[in-house]
């Protein structure tokens, strides 16, 4: 298991209001903006949720809000290989989690947990080629689809952190496949994965929780050492937030919350930045 915050946090109570349909051989939750909003560029963004995937709702909202606020359409393909992983796995996780859970409580919401997490990981490992192929040729084809002069951001949280990334740093005939990406906690990452994407051109936002227990704080420290002053790069790191505080804040924390909140501005600035 990747760290217990991958599987935490609220799910959210609101209703998507966007459209789904098969795209490019996925299903794909489309989010527009309202249709009074003239569209500031010939620009489209992916986003790549976490694992939970379609399951969770807060994914297709937060694309409904990227969307509203970019005035841009947000896709939102159903690519986790087998599915996303169930919310039933959140109530677990909170007891795990708790201070003030005990030791029998923990160890059995821990294995309640296994069930769900072993067989994710087992299928959809964010690095492993099954997953990463599919990402990127989706990527591809929107971008094909856009024609000349289109752009393709990305937007990726945790598990879809990785595929943003990925994406970020491949090329196809010389020519780099998306032109903007936002991350936020994103899972198994290294210094190395934003450099390379700076160095393809593409622009790189970066949010961090500053209690991720998947993502050492040292990681952080020397990827923006070594991006300093890249006008193609930034890092926002969220001080009191987990892993996972963008998309699934924890109930009660006022500070994740608002930290989302923040994050959410920042993707949105970004992307009218470079989109």
């Amino acid at each position: 298991m990747s760290c217990p915050d991958c599987f935490r946090g609220g799910a959210a109570t609101g209703t998507p209001n966007g459209t789904t349909k098969m795209l490019h051989g996925f299903k794909t939750y489309i989010a527009s903006p309202p249709s009074l909003s003239p569209s500031p560029s010939n620009s489209t963004i992916i986003l790549y949720t976490d694992a939970f995937g379609h399951h969770l709702p807060n994914n297709l909202l937060l694309a409904d809000a990227l969307s509203t606020s970019t005035g841009l359409t947000v896709l939102v393909p159903d690519i986790i290989p087998g599915g996303g992983m169930s919310p039933a796995i959140l109530p677990f996780m909170d007891t795990f989690s708790s201070p003030a859970a005990g030791v029998l409580s923990k160890a059995w919401a821990i294995g309640r947990a296994m069930v769900h997490v072993i067989p994710f990981f087992m299928r959809a490992s964010p690095q492993s080629e099954q997953c990463t192929a599919s990402c990127l040729e989706y990527a591809r084809k929107v971008k094909e689809e856009l024609g000349d002069g289109g752009k393709v951001g990305v937007a990726g949280y945790c598990w879809g952190g990785y595929q943003a990334l990925y994406i970020a740093r491949q090329e196809r005939e010389g020519q780099k496949v998306v032109d903007a990406v936002f991350v936020a906690h994103p899972a198994r990452f290294e210094p190395a994965h934003a450099s390379d994407a700076v160095d393809k051109g593409v622009k790189v936002s970066f949010a961090h929780a500053g209690d991720d227990m998947a993502l050492p704080m040292g990681k952080v420290e020397e990827t923006k050492s070594a991006l300093e002053g890249s006008k193609g790069f930034e890092i926002r790191v969220y001080e009191g937030c987990v892993h996972g505080f963008a998309v699934r804040a924890t109930p009660g924390k006022e500070r994740e919350a608002s930290a989302a909140d923040e994050a959410l501005r920042q993707a949105v600035e970004w992307f009218e930045k470079w989109l």
